[in-house]
């Protein structure tokens, strides 16, 4: 029994110590260029993110910039297709006047005739008159 015993301490005691080393897996060992480098590789990307934001807003604020330029690009576009219409209104206003001009000059010029007829056919009525009242 005693035999059995011992060979049941035996047994436990080397399991128990026997037992392989467990490593901490969150603790590991690196040669300090390697850590270095991660840590610049770090830096770079801290900085790179923030490069990222700003080229975000940057980016943002040049598209409200095009929007705001698109938007007044179509406002003078109505504003000249306006004056296009104008322009052609006046052009048509002014045909018209060149027009009514011409006929009233016509219209002046009969008149002139008529004038001119009436005023030597008056003349010639009175100095007729006048002469037949002398004779």
């Amino acid at each position: 029994m005693k035999k059995l015993l011992i060979i049941f301490f035996i047994t436990i005691t080397t399991q128990i110590f026997g037992q392989p080393n467990i490593q901490d897996t969150s603790y590991f060992c690196i040669p300090n260029e390697v850590a270095r480098k991660i840590l610049g590789d770090l830096n770079e990307l801290d900085r790179l993110k923030e490069v990222e934001a700003l080229t975000k807003e940057e980016i943002n604020s040049l598209e409200e910039k095009i929007n705001l330029k698109d938007s007044t690009i179509l406002v003078l576009i109505k504003k000249d297709e306006l004056n296009e219409v104008i322009v052609k209104n006046l052009e048509e206003k002014a045909t018209l006047q060149k027009e009514a001009n011409k006929k009233l000059e016509k219209e002046i010029k009969k008149r002139k005739i008529k004038n001119t007829i009436f005023q030597t056919l008056s003349t010639i009525i009175v100095g007729t008159l006048t002469y037949l009242l002398l004779i």
